[in-house]
């Protein structure tokens, strides 16, 4: 992939800067082992679409991007370490991504000297550290490359759904995360909720969007796989019992799980699970509650772990 490079400092004396809006979560990164068999999962078994290859330095393939809508998509990539979890990185966009360093340079957080230039994507972005090893990339389109240029375009009417709603983190510590995300970012929480007086769950939308992440809790060590199932992304749809119907009536990729049973969740919100080979979790949620009405959020305390 072709990169150019923008840099600007932040200068002892210049206006403070002001964090840029942030509009919607732009692409969620996973590794695979088995690249064939993940792009069957998310384009033969859930109707999306593969919009180009982007190959590294040396000429071999680096990611294959599978658009879920015009200014969302995925970029599945071989995986580097067969131990780690698969969750690469995710990225929110931003209004000015050049603003947004700056802003996090100001605050005192490692940001990278300059911005990255994506001439196949028409993106320009960062990428930084967020609390418990995530990566966070911070991404700008523009009016070239094939975000901008693909509008309207690559949108089979086989997709299973047109949104995706929020990313969710494994997140042992919760008070950490709200010091980024909510005290830094401007994202707000919406709801939470959990069990036997333990709150599990906590949705923070974005400042200037509907998008959301969510952070899942935990109080005990978990297993590689368990982090990766945890760390999931979410699609919206009306009606995802009879999603499953029809996914039930499809050809399951080799090593995928068959999609779970119908649940009502804790913020009475029915929804499936359903996992490629590699354990990735695709959550599949109404977008509506049950009875019609807003989520009633839960009171407890939040797990958290200590190693």
């Amino acid at each position: 992939m072709a990169l150019c490079m923008t840099a600007s400092v932040y200068v002892q004396g210049q206006t403070t800067p002001k964090r840029p809006p942030l509009t919607g979560l732009s692409h969620v990164a996973y590794y695979t082992k088995n690249l064939d068999s993940t792009l069957k999962f998310f384009e033969d078994y859930l109707g999306y679409s593969e919009i180009t290859r982007i190959n590294d330095k040396d000429g071999k393939l680096w990611i294959v991007v599978v658009k879920i809508n015009d200014s969302q998509f995925l970029e599945i990539m071989p995986e580097k370490d067969a131990s780690a979890i698969r969750l690469s990185h995710f990225a929110f966009e931003t209004a000015d991504v050049e603003a947004m360093r700056l802003y996090l340079a100001y605050k005192g957080y490692k940001v990278p000297p300059k911005t990255n230039y994506d001439e196949v994507l028409g993106m320009t972005s960062f990428h930084t550290s967020a609390p418990h090893g995530h990566d966070f990339e911070f991404v700008q389109y523009d009016k070239n490359g094939l975000i901008a240029k693909g509008k309207g375009k690559n949108l089979p009417a086989t997709r299973i759904s047109d949104v995706m709603s929020h990313v969710a983190l494994a997140t042992p510590n919760l008070d950490e995360a709200k010091a980024f995300y909510e005290d830094l970012l401007g994202y707000h929480e919406i709801w939470r909720g959990g069990s036997n007086g333990a709150i599990q769950w906590v949705y923070y939308q974005l400042p200037e969007g509907k998008d959301c992440i969510e952070y899942l809790l935990y109080d005990r060590p978990q297993s590689v796989g368990q982090i990766t199932a945890m760390n999931h992304i979410c699609f919206e749809v009306d009606d995802v019992a009879a999603l499953r119907e029809a996914l039930l009536k499809k050809r399951l990729p080799e090593g995928c799980r068959v999609p779970s049973d119908v649940v009502t969740g804790t913020n009475n919100i029915r929804q499936i699970s359903l996992f490629n080979a590699d354990g990735i979790r695709i959550e599949i949620m109404e977008n509506h509650t049950v009875d019609g009405l807003p989520p009633t959020a839960q009171t407890g305390v939040p797990l958290k772990y200590i190693p």
